[in-house]
């Protein structure tokens, strides 16, 4: 599988990432998107802009190890579902396939109810994630359109990612591009995404 297979336009550079659209099969993503929607606790959470809390335009959910806080929010440690950890051992066995020795701890969870929920062009660099991470990311549910902007150069590149896909994204990816879902204008649409990640211990009483 050439890596270069997930970007629609085939003009580099390209950020460094693995790309396998069929990673779950049929039952496994209609059985994890079922338990996802279903089954666990979902939240709206709240960022300041200007002094006034803005919703996040996006439900979350947070399962790990240790806490999490990233920009303004703040997820308290909470140990991960069998269904999660099931994934989460399955998606470690695919990176030990690609030479990639790292292990996950936790997951990030982002429902997206239609196309008018979106997350805004980032990069996931916060410090509990240290440097290079490897960020997992599977997909659930309906394609949404991902895309990656170079920070330099401001060239993006885009795609659909469909349920039971996996993009990892790993090596320089986070230093050199930003990525998003940026909102669509669809008919009815639900979308699921995990991304697992080794987050280390933040600083004592975040």
């Amino acid at each position: 599988m050439s890596q270069n297979s997930f970007f629609s336009d085939f003009i580099g550079p390209f950020p460094d990432v693995l790309w396998e659209p069929d990673f779950l099969t049929p039952d496994e993503h209609r059985d994890l998107y079922a338990y996802c929607l279903n089954e666990l606790s979902w939240k709206i959470a709240h960022m300041t802009f200007g002094g006034n809390p803005v919703a996040v335009p996006r439900e979350l959910a947070w399962f790990g190890d240790v806490p999490y806080a990233y920009s303004g929010l703040k997820h308290a440690a909470a140990p991960m579902p069998p269904p999660l950890d099931a994934l989460r051992q399955k998606i470690e066995a695919y990176l030990v396939s690609q030479n990639i020795d790292r292990k996950l701890n936790s997951v990030l969870l982002h429902h997206y109810r239609s196309g008018a929920h979106s997350i805004g062009m980032h990069s996931d660099d916060e410090e509990q994630l240290h440097t290079q991470p490897v960020i997992a990311s599977v997909s659930l549910g309906d394609p949404r359109t991902f895309v990656f902007q170079h920070k330099g150069l401001g060239i993006r590149h885009a795609n659909l990612l469909p349920g039971g896909s996996l993009l990892v994204m790993k090596g320089t990816c986070q230093d050199e591009w930003r990525h998003g879902i940026p909102k669509e204008q669809l008919g009815p649409s639900d979308r699921i995404n995990l991304t697992f990640r080794f987050t280390h211990e933040g600083p004592a009483g975040m």
